[in-house]
């Protein structure tokens, strides 16, 4: 379980790496499936780099500063259906932990990813945008670079 000292630490980073992802906010619904669909494909990416990884909500993209989370957005997630949505798409399919926590008086959630056990996670539907751009390729192993 990751925990507040953990998220710290996290926030204190102010660095992307293969392991570490910021996003500064998303409300995880319908309305959103764009940026679902990309939050995605950083999972299954991650999920195929050595030790998994952690995406981190409540950064500002620019400088990554910890922001926080509006309570909409905060509340918008939760453990089942991030994961019911992941496994529409990953293959073989795999659990996600959703953690949310209030740090210094801001929300903040982060989704920990773990490293895939026996074989890599390949994506196992194609999911376009809303203005028809692919954002999912089946049949895709990602992985995420420096």
């Amino acid at each position: 379980m990751i925990t507040n000292k953990d998220i710290e630490t996290l926030l204190g980073s102010k660095n992307e790496t293969p392991n570490l992802d910021y996003k500064e906010t998303l409300i995880w619904d319908r309305d959103h499936k764009d940026e679902r669909l990309e939050v995605i494909k950083d999972i299954l990416a991650m999920a195929n780099t050595q030790d998994g990884g952690k995406i981190v909500f409540g950064v500002s993209d620019g400088n990554f500063d910890f922001v926080g989370l509006s309570d909409e957005a905060y509340d918008s997630f939760d453990t089942t259906p991030v994961n019911q949505f992941l496994h529409n798409y990953a293959d073989p399919a795999f659990t996600c932990s959703v953690v949310k926590k209030e740090i210094d008086g801001k929300k903040v959630v982060v989704i920990d990813i773990p490293e895939f056990s026996e074989v890599p996670i390949v994506c196992k539907q194609s999911a376009n945008s809303s203005s028809n751009t692919e954002i999912l390729k089946k049949g895709t192993v990602y992985i995420r670079t420096k």
